[in-house]
């Protein structure tokens, strides 16, 4: 907890395995990927490096059905 703020995680509507929380991160669930022909695995989801994109907002690179996708945090957020 931050400042005493409790994180709240919530889904995000359009991007399915993503959450975004009220301190303004985003982080992955995790899912099953496919592994070769006949396999699969488990990804652990994790928190996403943010970074500066020179003009006061954060973005971040996320694949959303397959393609790499840059976002605006603030965005996600909202």
């Amino acid at each position: 907890m931050i400042n005493n703020e409790e994180e709240i995680w919530k889904a995000h509507p359009d991007i399915d395995k993503l959450e975004v929380s009220t301190l303004g991160r985003v982080r992955t669930l995790d899912r099953v990927v496919k592994c070769g022909k006949n396999r699969t695995r488990l990804a652990k989801g994790r928190v996403l490096k943010q970074r500066n994109a020179g003009n006061g907002y954060m973005i971040l690179n996320i694949s959303i059905n397959g393609k790499q996708a840059t976002k605006l945090v603030h965005r996600l957020v909202a």
